[in-house]
């Protein structure tokens, strides 16, 4: 078992957290918190593939109103999943 230490407005608030959004199952609440590192990771990658698109964007001088167009209409007539 384990046995944890909160400030009291914390456990109030954690034990109201587990009784609503887990039925009052702490072994499923405790389950998903361990999972939430997991689950964040695709962040961290979008984040990563953002930056290197915008730096790849800029070192190709940037976009500009004419490049935009030119995407858009592209994708409205391209098949979807194409």
């Amino acid at each position: 078992m384990l046995s944890i230490d909160l400030p009291q407005d914390l456990e109030k608030r954690l034990t109201a957290i587990v009784q609503v959004n887990y039925h009052g199952n702490w072994s499923v609440a405790l389950s998903s918190l361990l999972q939430l590192p997991e689950k964040s990771d695709w962040k961290a990658q979008l984040i990563d593939d953002v930056t290197a698109i915008r730096t790849e964007i800029d070192q190709q001088g940037g976009l500009n109103e004419k490049t935009i167009t030119e995407a858009i209409n592209h994708y409205r007539q391209s098949p979807v999943g194409a």
